[in-house]
């Protein structure tokens, strides 16, 4: 499967999730603005996420206790 321009339906839809913020499970803090986002997506995209979020918390992922 190939996807291409802005005009494709997956490139909607996942517009569509971040502009209407549907289904955001997370929130980060960026100098005091709330961005909110998708787990799923985040740790698809990197593997320092998807690591942090599959951690028992951020003081494990930070720390390696557990």
């Amino acid at each position: 499967m190939v996807l291409q321009g802005k005009d494709n339906a997956y490139f909607n839809q996942m517009r569509r999730l971040y502009t209407e913020k549907l289904f955001a499970d997370v929130v980060f803090v960026v100098q005091g603005e709330e961005i909110p986002a998708h787990k799923g997506i985040i740790a698809a995209r990197s593997k320092f996420f998807e690591n942090m979020f599959l951690s028992n918390g951020i003081l494990d992922f930070l720390f390696g206790h557990g």
